[in-house]
């Protein structure tokens, strides 16, 4: 969890002096010295008055990220600033994107609307930490297995790929991970045995869907090509095993994975599948790959589905 944020009023004087107020911050009892605020202002300054683009300013052992933006034309602009633990600063491109997703919204309000409710935006960055279970679920050899490795366990991508790949998983396998604020409780389960997971009143079905929060459905560009009606037929059941056992609130996402074995005949097709899951199943659809080029996507997509699962609750 971070220290604390604050949002800075700079306003240039007709003497051209700037002039530095902590207009909000995030906690109440957050207390940020003057010097430090002297400090982000100056590094601002010194970076060329970059706006709109998130700055990494070391302090000590701590990073402090600034992310300005202009107001009033040239006369005034504001910064907000967002100081990590130095246990934190390993998350920082998490919290650079949290910062980056969100501020647009936050600038719609009017400036009273922003320093009077910036609590509201700074809790993006100090949500508690909180438990999900994730379940994986799909084809044989989809790449549910490198997918959870890849993300959770920080593997080389590079050694999940080829004759280097996991073994297939047999059964349900659980882990449990620390993933940016949230306890997740991850159930790798096999592809072989994906029909007894969607069979009425089954102990494996139960296993699996009781308690999963979010259910990330994988099936490759392969599986698509060659039975795309059993791709969506088996996503229909377990939309209905979902609707049945698991929570309220629970979602279902769809990864249509190894999208670098596509071949140009092959995208319109493909291009297909996330219209079909969204439009008539409901069902978020994302491409994906642990390819070393691609893989950033898919990191993308998990960060944002477990924001997605935060905000309902």
């Amino acid at each position: 969890m971070p220290l604390g944020a604050v949002i800075i009023e700079n306003t240039m004087s007709e003497e051209f002096n700037i002039k530095s107020e902590i207009r909000s911050s995030y906690p109440k009892t957050f207390k940020i010295s003057r010097g430090l605020v002297h400090k982000i202002t100056q590094f601002f300054m010194q970076s060329g008055g970059r706006v709109d683009e998130v700055l990494e300013l070391n302090y000590g052992d701590k990073l402090v990220l600034i992310l300005s933006k202009k107001i009033d034309s040239d006369q005034s602009n504001e910064i907000i600033a967002l100081i990590l633990s130095p246990q934190e600063v390993l998350n920082k491109n998490k919290f650079i994107d949290l910062i980056k997703n969100d501020i647009d919204n936050f600038y719609k309000k009017d400036k009273q609307d922003r320093f009077s409710n910036f609590e509201t935006f700074a809790r993006l960055f100090f949500s508690e930490s909180e438990t999900k279970k994730l379940l994986f679920i799909g084809f044989p050899s989809s790449g549910k297995t490198s997918i959870k490795k890849s993300i959770f366990d920080k593997e080389d991508p590079q050694s999940l790929l080829g004759n280097a790949s996991p073994e297939p998983t047999r059964g349900l396998v659980h882990f449990i991970y620390s993933w940016f604020n949230a306890t997740v409780g991850i159930v790798d389960s096999s592809g072989q045995e994906f029909d007894s997971y969607v069979s009425d009143g089954s102990d494996e079905q139960i296993r699996a869907f009781e308690g999963s929060d979010i259910i990330i459905y994988v099936f490759d560009v392969i599986n698509w090509k060659q039975e795309s009606e059993k791709v969506i037929d088996n996503l229909k059941k377990i939309i209905s095993t979902k609707n049945a056992i698991s929570p309220p609130n629970s979602k279902i996402y769809a990864f249509c994975h190894k999208i670098d074995l596509l071949t140009d005949p092959d995208k319109d097709s493909i291009l297909k599948v996330k219209q079909i899951l969204e439009k008539d199943l409901n069902v978020k659809a994302t491409f994906s790959s642990i390819q070393p080029e691609l893989i950033h996507t898919l990191f993308r997509s998990m960060e944002l589905i477990l924001r997605d699962t935060r905000k309902r609750r």
